[in-house]
């Protein structure tokens, strides 16, 4: 079995690496949200090989997928400051162990970084699935639209940026910029699936310390106890500690129907 203070190490440590896959993430997605404005409208001249004309098309399509982008930044940024909060928890507290969290701590620690998790898992999901789903480039596709924005289909930024910088007669400065951007998101989209890994991670080692978590250290046996289940962290049974002074008072064991020391008397009452 692992010690108290070895949960409480490896918790730290994932914790803080889901912070450093945090922030990679927003830089990564970031840059793509910049290159998007920055970017939009500038267009060049390449040669359709099929009616040997001249045809413009934008570095950036008409239709762009940005939503899953900016999901993935917002959840990004939620995901380090719940992991700021926690860890500054525990810095205040840094004589426990991690196990000796008091119930509602430990219950609102658990549940966040289970929602954090499932919010990382919904935002890699989005963001692979529209690169799934990308457009794919046709170099001799005519734009109907005034400006002559490429206009067919809907494109990920990746799929376009990767496609585009191979298209003929490519200027050398947007060859270079449109190859930069796709290695960025290249880069983005694999730190996205690590980064959707280790808040699972970190919300199944707090569920795992939740469920076995041992008494505290000023408590019996000075935190050498028995384990105590998740039943015993239901807020009803607080009344136990005095944590809740106002509740009534529960109903003995032996007028529960469902209690082994359920008396006969009582039970041929009912």
């Amino acid at each position: 079995m692992i010690s108290n203070y070895g949960r409480k190490f490896a918790f730290i440590l994932f914790t803080l690496i889901l912070i450093g896959l945090s922030v990679a993430a927003v830089v990564l997605k970031t840059s793509s949200i910049t290159f998007m404005k920055e970017e939009s409208g500038t267009s060049f001249f390449s040669d359709n090989v099929t009616s040997n004309q001249m045809h413009q098309i934008w570095v950036l399509p008409e239709n762009l997928y940005r939503t899953p982008t900016k999901f993935v930044i917002g959840t990004a940024i939620t995901s380090i400051v719940i992991s700021a909060l926690t860890l500054a928890y525990m810095a205040m507290h840094i004589r426990d162990a991690i196990a000796s969290l008091p119930p509602p701590t430990a219950l609102v620690a658990f549940v966040a970084l289970l929602l954090n998790a499932i919010l990382a898992l919904a935002a890699m999901i989005a963001l692979q699935t529209t690169h799934e789903f990308s457009a794919q480039l046709m170099t001799d596709h005519n734009s109907t639209l005034p400006a002559g924005v490429y206009d067919s289909s809907t494109f990920d930024l990746e799929t376009w940026a990767c496609e585009v910088k191979n298209v003929k007669d490519v200027s050398r400065f947007m060859h270079d910029s449109l190859s930069n951007q796709c290695r960025v998101e290249r880069a983005g989209r694999l730190v996205v699936v690590f980064w959707m890994l280790t808040p699972v991670v970190v919300a199944g080692m707090a569920g795992w310390m939740l469920w076995g978590v041992k008494k505290g250290l000023g408590g019996k046996d000075a935190g050498q106890g028995n384990k105590r289940g998740w039943k015993e962290w239901i807020p009803l049974n607080w009344w136990k500690s005095g944590r809740v002074r106002h509740m009534p008072a529960p109903v003995p064991l032996e007028r529960r129907p469902y209690s082994s020391q359920y008396s006969a008397a009582n039970r041929s009452a009912a």
